[in-house]
């Protein structure tokens, strides 16, 4: 196998951890993201110049630019995947531009689905059981006035989307903050987000329900800044900035929330 740097960017190389062995695999274009299928026989290399994605099977394609299959994306642009927690499907879209839409291939068949957002994409995740995607978007400059076109003042607020990989329904919700932090509870049917700002008092944490897009909205008792799943306790915990320590758990069936103050401090008492 060839050794030393990259002969071309547009060379993919695959490195036997056992032997030391290189393996380069030439593309028709440099890849922005690679991905392997949770069984590890595909890779996926995302190519944002020609808009398409490159499929090698592994590890009997690696080296050989005929095994390469590309599947064409175009018109839309892709950038990013992410992968299905079955290996069947393959997310793309990119968050280097403005783009509004998503494209699902059946890695199987080569088959394309398109999911049209009503703003560009910032991030993806896929729930655990792979059936709903959450989309946080991204934000252009500025704030909204009244002299913008309705598709300007949209491109200018918060906001995440919840798409279903199924039907591709999608359901825009809009935010006062920047949607961040997010973590899905671990039977996959809630996710929850963290929408919060410091300056503003804005202390949330939406609720998704990943069933029918309900969303609903909890308000702690500091500025949240981290989320996380209690496993095994049906819980969500939700850390805060408080000076003395404080954390909160949310039920994930009954919504309820309770909260622990002051942990930091009673961590300081030695006798």
């Amino acid at each position: 196998a060839p050794a030393g740097s990259l002969p071309h960017g547009e060379d993919v190389r695959a490195l036997d951890l056992v032997t030391g062995d290189l393996e380069d695999t030439a593309l028709a274009a440099a890849p922005t993201d690679i991905d392997l299928t949770p069984t590890g026989d595909q890779l996926l290399a995302v190519l944002r110049s020609t808009r398409s994605l490159a499929l090698i099977p592994v590890p009997e394609g690696l080296g050989d630019a005929s095994a390469v299959e590309t599947i064409d994306c175009s018109p839309l642009q892709v950038g990013s995947a992410v992968i299905t927690s079955t290996g069947d499907q393959a997310i793309l879209f990119t968050n280097a531009t403005n783009e509004k839409a998503l494209t699902l291939v059946d890695l199987a068949t080569g088959e394309k689905r398109t999911a049209p957002l009503r703003k560009g994409v910032r991030w993806l995740a896929l729930s655990p059981d792979g059936r709903a995607a959450l989309v946080l978007h991204s934000k252009v400059p500025g704030d909204p006035s009244p002299w913008d076109d309705f598709d300007t003042a949209l491109d200018k607020r918060y906001g995440f989307s919840l798409v279903d990989l199924d039907t591709l329904f999608v359901k825009l919700a809009l935010t006062d903050a920047d949607p961040g932090a997010f973590a899905f509870s671990p039977d996959g049917e809630k996710a929850f987000l963290i929408v919060a700002d410091p300056a503003a008092g804005l202390r949330t944490v939406a609720t998704l329900d990943l069933d029918n897009f309900m969303v609903s909205e909890t308000t702690v008792g500091s500025h949240p800044v981290g989320i996380g799943a209690v496993v095994g306790t049906g819980r969500i915990y939700v850390s805060q900035d408080h000076a003395l320590g404080r954390i909160s758990f949310i039920d994930v069936e009954t919504g309820q929330l309770r909260t622990v103050t002051g942990f930091q401090l009673n961590g300081q008492i030695i006798e």
